[in-house]
């Protein structure tokens, strides 16, 4: 059976699949305004990173619209009262809910997360693979990078390969040990600051989601006692205790009560269901793993920096290496979670 991803079709020769999704890139590619002078290998290097920056930026609005319009329909039915007119509900649900949808139609034909995330790979292969040649490993990321993952995601690598046969690095050790040594410290600086910032995220959402919880308990425990009140003041039975909960009857209405809980019941959900799909407490662990290795790579170069060159560039290739597969292997295993993660409608 026939799949379609975007533009292009799964079901194709793999050769015709790996020209498209090249050939798309390179559309976006010239799409954008002129980039910075320099080699071939950095140029393309940062063509990747500005086209995987702008479908990001579409991928991630779009989610939020979907989140936030589609919540906003279901608070405005949960919270329904019959002093509201019915026409005014159907005019707020048939607004939000196209957009929502639309929102989504944009995200799933265009692909943005797919996009975004292949070329944001492809700027971490391009990048490793620079360091490599500029320091004389002489290794491929080829060979080392999205071996089990193939199909359509076998462009990245063969787009590594040609531009490393094109357009090869030429090795200068004194300036790759620098180049080594700035790649270190700048990954140790981002995953430090990613870790931070997707374990505040997933902090926030689960403090929102269990204040909501806690509300909607409280809220369902005050219903149990005004309903009690007004069981016992309509004289249908008498409660025991129930003269010392009548003053809770007039203090809310059982429907406000009743809506009460299902708002905080759908924002809870819609909290948790968000932190979810943004995998912040997976990417906040895997973050925080890459960082110790990052951390302990950029103190073994610090230390031989007193050491004769010979043995501080045969310390940092060893050290490059290394860190250049982890790195490799690191965005191939966030690259399949993301591409498990596809932009959704959210159900309610």
């Amino acid at each position: 059976m026939k799949t379609r991803r975007g533009d292009v079709d799964e079901s194709e020769d793999p050769f015709r699949l790996l020209y498209a999704r090249i050939e798309r890139f390179n559309k976006d590619r010239s799409s954008l305004e002129r980039l910075p002078d320099g080699d071939g290998r950095i140029t393309l290097s940062q063509a990747a990173e500005a086209c995987a920056q702008r479908f990001q930026r579409r991928y991630l609005s779009a989610l939020n619209v979907i989140y936030i319009t589609t919540t906003i329909a279901a608070i405005v039915l949960a919270s329904a009262h019959r002093d509201v007119p019915v026409y005014g509900l159907a005019i707020t649900y048939c607004v939000l809910a196209p957009v929502a949808y639309l929102c989504f139609k944009l995200a799933e034909r265009f692909e943005w997360k797919d996009r975004a995330i292949e070329y944001r790979a492809l700027e971490t292969a391009l990048g490793v693979q620079h360091v490599w040649d500029t320091i004389g490993l002489g290794a491929a990321v080829a060979d080392y990078y999205l071996r089990i993952q193939r199909s359509e995601l076998e462009w990245i690598r063969d787009a590594v390969r040609t531009v490393q046969l094109l357009a090869p690095g030429a090795a200068d050790p004194r300036r790759g040990v620098v180049v080594a040594m700035d790649y270190i410290s700048g990954q140790e600086r981002y995953f430090t600051s990613s870790s931070k910032r997707d374990r505040a995220r997933a902090r926030r959402l689960e403090w929102i989601a269990r204040i909501a919880i806690g509300f909607g308990i409280a809220a369902s425990f005050l219903l149990a006692v005004v309903s009690i009140a007004h069981l016992d003041h309509a004289g249908a039975t008498h409660v025991p205790g129930a003269d010392a909960l009548r003053w809770f009857g007039p203090l809310w209405d059982g429907g406000d009560l009743i809506r009460a809980i299902a708002v905080a019941t759908i924002v809870a959900g819609v909290a948790h269901e968000y932190s979810q799909r943004r995998a912040f407490h997976a990417q906040s662990r895997r973050y925080t793993a890459a960082l110790r290795i990052y951390t302990r790579a950029n103190e073994v170069v610090t230390a031989a920096i007193e050491a004769p060159f010979d043995e501080r560039l045969r310390v940092t290739k060893k050290v490059i290496f290394e860190v250049g597969k982890e790195a490799l292997a690191e965005n191939g295993d966030w690259l399949v979670m993301q591409r498990e993660l596809p932009v959704e409608m959210l159900h309610v």
